[in-house]
């Protein structure tokens, strides 16, 4: 686990590094200047990254080619569609427990005080 650095810089300590991307990332400061410095690296580093692959990559093919690199090849999305669509099939068959007192709102109390969801079986009284 990383641990957070003992330092800081806080916006109006006069500090040099203050607009720069190691005053975000390193020294945690907020003030306009640094996240304006880290906003900038980060849109270059995202546009650099979703480039695409080069044509000779063996990247190609794999579903996390067009999810992190964003290729956009043929095989590359014919890969993800096949993830896609088999992440639907494995998701749309799970069943969840029926609330039913969630549809409906509200709660009830039964003899002993105890306050449950309208529609919930009481348990013991």
């Amino acid at each position: 686990m990383r641990m957070r650095k003992k330092y800081r810089i806080w916006p109006g300590d006069g500090d040099p590094r203050h607009g720069t991307r190691n005053g975000y990332v390193n020294l945690g400061c907020r003030c306009d200047a640094c996240r304006a410095a880290w906003a900038e690296y980060f849109k270059t580093y995202r546009r650099r990254e979703r480039r695409g692959l080069s044509a000779d990559d063996p990247r190609h093919g794999k579903y996390s080619s067009y999810s992190n690199h964003g290729c956009r090849c043929n095989a590359c999305r014919k890969a993800w569609t096949t993830y896609q669509r088999g992440y639907r099939a494995r998701t749309s068959t799970q069943t969840f427990p029926a609330t039913p007192a969630l549809w409906r709102g509200g709660v009830e109390a039964d003899s002993t005080g105890q306050h449950r969801p309208l529609g919930w079986p009481v348990l013991s009284e």
